[in-house]
């Protein structure tokens, strides 16, 4: 329940107290409602309802207390309190609260939960449907986290076990680079004692009367904001919020949370860390400044200036990546506030090897181009046109509503819908000018930069000396051979002129409003129309096996030639030019092929589409491979490679490779000859045989654009791919364990063990197994598994069921069980997982429960119909997974008996099935 490390390192830092007025606000410009009212929480009230986000609300509570407001005795008290919220209160003790939860169809860790940072806990509920009962019971609960958590003894105890697991699954040994990385980065400041987890031993000292006395001190209706967002009515909502939240006392000297920034004084100004599970090199250059966090619409605004001088420069030095050979992965900026007051820049770099001072060099050489020459006209226009294009086609959700809200409770982010934000840029941007965005990019870079570098376990590290050194001899030239593309637009040319005129030899009207066009090359094409997204449009191309289909031999082959393809450009735009003019003209195009099959994913403005189908053409006919391009891919596979020689995760890797993967060369780790071995000539010939034209490929096209334009477009870029003699023929199937056996393998570095548990049976003896049913008993088994892993013996943070098997290239239906616990308790984890399978294979289900998922279930899938993403996906797989295209588009699943799951679940659990165990010890 706690952020991610990355986030925490990250997060902002104490919350800024908004001013305590009776009353509400709210105008016509302001489409949300802030009720604060003496000893009540502060209530938000955003209502929305779109194409994208309807009959769904997110329902918040936000506390200003985090590990910053715990004393010296106390670390750790403020997510140990979060986690005694979902024990049980006053009114739903224990299962009680489970159960409640459940009933409001609520699933804990999807649509329910909490995490802690520096400054405040929040919690949240997800409704996938906003009945008023719904409704109702989810500011209860609110509510009961609030006022009425009962802290009782025992389920502290029972408690106090899976913090400690989530603290061992969380917290690496200190010597790891993440530590180090914690430590420098909140040196001096209260952070640095303060991380959310706590300690082991803080953690083991906690008693019920002292997270009594935490909760009790902070959790209080003037340190408190409950948000709900969405597809609400906000007389019926303030109604409830009065009802469930009534004026509470709050004592006079009650505190008031304190603001803490970090100290980037205190910082070592060059650090260098490693462990020796690092193969990789990164570095990064932080300029830090004293800045408050925008509390203005024009603030947030003049912010954007500064994205866009950092996203041309990253463009830039994207150019520059394959002139490294392999050396450099890539380049990477990010802004955050990393407390209150303090505001970090970061530009990044990612190696595969050792050569720092490459990869520094570029991004100063660069950086300091930029700073003095400026961007260019050309950058800005294509810049801005992009930014405006994304922004128009976005549309709020109560998901994204909530966070707006949650930051402006806390630290004064302006409350801005997104219509709101799209007139602000429109109105905004024709201002900007290559001056005055260079000059906010020169002001954002005003400090004198930290470099930190992470580097693999076998380099020594450089001195600051030598860092600095470094950065002083990475002195700009002009770029006089324009080799960063910033002179005369490159013209690209995707006019098609196809030898093959192909046409529509049938049209088909499907249920829930889907159009099947067979085209005479043998591709089929559905068309719905999905307006999620106003004015974008979404295809997915599909052909039937992947690496399966080949021989093993060219199976290295295929791998190597799909990498370099998809980065070596198209016509007479090399691989980077090409990205850039994607991105200019906001089109996605990604090919790509794995072990079941060949695809190609597209997005792109709906006026675009007719240009994104010609890319897709030009793509599948005119593809290559550029020698540059592959060695710098080769380059790069080889160091990946040597850098695993005696890493201590080679023992797991292997082992997976061996016995899971059977040593399928689609799936396991190639060896230097093999990926020295490859040609470009090879590369091309695979090209032609296996991705080139027709093939055997499906299409699905999904968006915000009329039938008769898409039939057009498919006309002339669709049905025009030239036939091809690609016959499916003998296909492998997934390579998978044939006998039960247990596998144990140290040197994960963590303190917690991985467990593995898979269970399958063959599909040739169970051919009339219930695909659907299968769904169900995976939330049936996350119920059982956290109730008894998690919840009653404490044995695991986290443990979940998962199965697989659907597609046509699975022989087996396969259960999974995975979870992370105590490397002492490896034995007693597994045997009580087994154990409570076992038990539930033999209970009598109660209908009420299936039909409960099944609402869940529905109810997450229509929020997803109008998405065309979703819809593409859905219809282009419908083969691979053989079904039938339109099934599910209605957002039903089909029903399923009680008595089923049990049932089911025994199959898996019968001395027939195999079954495997992999246990990764520290």
């Amino acid at each position: 329940m706690l952020t991610d490390l990355s986030a925490t390192l990250f997060r902002v830092g104490c919350a800024l107290l908004l001013a305590f007025i009776a009353g509400c606000s709210s105008t016509p410009d302001t489409p949300y409602t802030l009720y604060q009212n003496e000893h009540q929480p502060t209530v938000i009230i955003w209502e929305n309802s779109n194409s994208h986000s309807n009959n769904e609300a997110t329902l918040q509570l936000v506390v200003q207390a985090g590990s910053l407001q715990e004393r010296d005795d106390q670390l750790g008290y403020a997510h140990f309190v979060e986690h005694m919220i979902f024990r049980g209160t006053e009114n739903y003790p224990r299962a009680e609260m489970r159960e409640r939860l459940r009933e409001l169809n609520v699933d804990i860790g999807h649509h329910s939960n909490a995490y802690v940072t520096f400054d405040h806990t929040a919690y949240w509920l997800d409704l996938n449907s906003i009945e008023p009962e719904r409704l109702e019971t989810g500011i209860e609960m609110l509510s009961e986290w609030a006022y009425r958590v009962s802290f009782d003894p025992d389920d502290v105890e029972s408690e106090r076990a899976v913090v400690l697991e989530e603290w061992r699954l969380t917290e690496p040994e200190a010597e790891r680079a993440s530590q180090q990385v914690f430590a420098d980065f909140y040196a001096g400041s209260r952070h640095q004692e303060r991380h959310p987890i706590g300690t082991e031993d803080s953690i083991r000292k906690a008693t019920p009367e002292g997270l009594r006395e935490f909760y009790d001190t902070w959790y209080r209706p003037d340190n408190m904001a409950v948000i709900v967002t969405g597809d609400v009515d906000r007389d019926q909502v303030k109604a409830l919020v009065d009802q469930h939240f009534p004026p509470q006392p709050v004592a006079a000297d009650a505190p008031v949370p304190q603001q803490w920034d970090i100290n980037p004084g205190a910082m070592d100004p060059r650090p260098a860390f490693t462990d020796p599970y690092i193969t990789d090199g990164f570095a990064d250059m932080r300029f830090f400044q004293e800045a408050p966090m925008p509390t203005t619409a024009q603030e947030v605004v003049d912010r954007v200036q500064e994205e866009l001088a950092l996203d041309v420069l990253i463009d830039r030095l994207d150019r520059r990546v394959t002139e490294t050979r392999g050396s450099v992965a890539w380049f990477n900026w990010y802004r955050e506030f990393s407390s209150p007051n303090v505001r970090v820049l970061d530009l990044e770099v990612s190696l595969t090897e050792d050569d720092f001072e490459l990869g520094l060099g570029l991004l100063e050489e660069e950086r300091q181009r930029l700073l003095a020459e400026g961007i260019r006209q050309r950058e800005l226009d294509d810049w801005r046109r992009r930014r405006l294009e994304q922004e128009r086609s976005e549309q709020d959700s109560a998901g994204h509503l909530a966070g707006i809200a949650l930051d402006h409770y806390l630290y004064g982010w302006p409350m801005l819908s997104q219509a709101q934000w799209v007139a602000l840029l429109e109105e905004a941007a024709p201002t900007w000018t290559t001056e005055s965005v260079t000059a906010a990019l020169a002001e954002a870079m005003s400090v004198e930069p930290q470099v930190r570098i992470i580097h693999p376990y076998r380099m020594t590290p450089p001195a600051t000396e030598t860092i600095d050194g470094w950065l002083a001899s990475a002195a700009w030239v002009p770029d006089e051979t324009d080799r960063l593309g910033n002179g005369a637009e490159q013209v690209a040319d995707w006019t098609l002129d196809p030898a093959y005129a192909g046409s529509i030899v049938r049209e088909r009207d499907l249920e829930h409003e889907v159009t099947e066009w067979t085209l005479s090359n043998g591709m089929t094409v559905w068309y719905r129309h999905a307006a999620a997204n106003p004015g974008e449009v979404s295809f997915q191309l599909v052909g039937l096996g992947g690496f399966n289909r080949l021989p093993e031999a060219e199976v290295v082959t295929g791998r190597l030639t799909v990498e370099a393809m998809t980065a070596s450009g198209l016509r007479n735009l090399d691989g980077p030019e090409l990205r850039q003019w994607l991105q200019r003209e906001s089109i996605t195009l990604d090919l790509g092929m794995d072990f079941f099959d060949r695809f190609a994913y597209g997005n792109a403005p709906a006026e675009r589409l007719g240009l994104a189908l010609n890319l897709l053409h030009i793509g599948l006919t005119e593809g290559r491979v550029d020698p540059d391009t592959a060695e710098h891919q080769r380059a790069q596979g080889l160091s990946y490679l040597q850098q695993l020689d005696n890493h201590p995760h080679r023992p797991w890797m292997d082992l997976l490779h061996e016995q899971l993967h059977r040593q399928e060369p689609a799936q396991r780790m190639l060896t230097p000859a093999e990926v020295e071995g490859a040609s470009t000539e090879a590369m091309r010939a695979f090209y032609d045989r296996h991705i080139a034209g027709a093939q055997n490929y499906t299409l699905a096209i999904a968006g915000d654009v009329d039938r008769d334009t898409v039939r057009q477009h498919v006309l002339a870029a669709v049905a025009t791919l030239p036939p091809t003699e690609a016959p499916l023929g003998a296909t492998r199937q997934l390579p998978v364990p044939t006998e039960s056996g247990q596998w144990h393998v140290a040197g994960s570095g963590e303190r917690h063990a991985s467990i593995l548990l898979r269970y399958a049976i063959p599909k040739a003896e169970h051919a009339d197994l219930d695909r659907t049913a299968m769904l169900y008993m995976e939330h049936w088994l996350d119920e059982v598994l956290m109730d008894e892993i998690r919840t009653a013996s404490g044995l695991a943070y986290s443990v979940q069921g998962d199965t697989e098997g659907y597609s046509r290239y699975h022989d087996d239906y396969v259960l999974w069980v995975h979870l992370g616990t105590d490397p002492e308790r490896v034995e007693e984890a597994i045997e009580r997982v087994e154990a409570t399978l076992a038990r539930a294979a033999t209970v009598d289900l109660a209908q009420e429960r299936v039909d409960r998922w099944q609402q869940r279930m529905e109810n997450d899938r229509r929020r997803q119909r109008g998405s065309a993403d979703w819809t593409v996906g859905r219809l282009a797989y419908a083969q691979l997974f053989e079904r039938a295209p339109t099934v599910g588009l209605d957002g039903r699943y089909a029903n399923v008996e009680a008595a089923v799951l049990p049932e089911l679940l025994s199959l898996f659990l019968n001395d027939s099935a195999v079954r495997s165990e992999f246990v990764w010890l520290p």
